[in-house]
């Protein structure tokens, strides 16, 4: 892997070049199927757990938890930390709106999600 810092004039930073090797795209994507996955079940467990549910007791994304090994989450997590070695951005809010979608539809709260996206 080749991670470097693309700067103009030496002045500002204005990108990040990633370079991988086919073999470590093959890495990756093994370890980003294990997690999907993983995510995909428990969508699956906690949707199924609503629709049995009598009264339906809307669940929040920070009380469902996935379960990975812990050489996957070193790997996410080591990658992850190859790229945030900067200050803050909007690079996950597609994610967190993905979030809030996925737990609208577990919860079966669509209108309630609509406004929250136009907040």
């Amino acid at each position: 892997m080749k991670i470097q810092i693309i700067e103009k004039e030496c002045v500002a930073k204005v990108g990040l070049s990633v370079e991988f090797s086919n073999s470590e795209c093959a890495s990756i994507e093994k370890v980003a199927d294990k997690l999907d996955s993983e995510i995909c079940d428990v969508v699956k467990r906690a949707t199924k757990q609503q629709e049995a549910s009598d009264t339906i007791v809307p669940l929040k994304a920070e009380e469902l938890f996935v379960h990975i090994d812990l050489e996957t989450a070193m790997r996410i997590n080591w990658l992850l930390g190859n790229f945030t070695r900067s200050k803050d951005s909007d690079l996950f809010n597609t994610a967190d709106n993905l979030c809030l979608t996925t737990m609208a539809e577990i919860n079966h709260e669509e209108n309630e999600l609509n406004t929250q996206l136009t907040q």
